[in-house]
């Protein structure tokens, strides 16, 4: 299966391809945060063919708040409700 992985951030979002075949992701790129967000992500997973979506979580600490774990989280659930595809959530 296809991956598409997720680094949300308020201005960059990084974005990576990874599969279960190789167990590796390779990074794509960066894309500007922001209300086209979603839909760059959208259009991403269907050029890489990913299946699913994996968006990582910030760990609460010096650099990153909880206030960025849970936009974080609505960003997950914002873009599962766009895409209709499954999209995970890991530290």
């Amino acid at each position: 299966m296809k991956y598409l992985g997720v680094d949300f951030g308020l201005r960059k979002i990084g974005i990576a391809s990874g599969d279960d075949e190789t167990n590796l992701a390779f990074p794509i790129g960066n894309i500007d945060g922001g209300a086209e967000a979603i839909v760059t992500i959208i259009e991403a997973a269907k050029s890489e063919g990913a299946e699913e979506l994996i968006v990582g979580l910030p760990i609460p600490d010096a650099h990153q708040t909880e206030s960025q774990l849970e936009l974080t989280k609505q960003f997950a659930r914002d873009l599962q409700t766009a895409s209709g595809m499954t999209v995970h959530v890991v530290d």
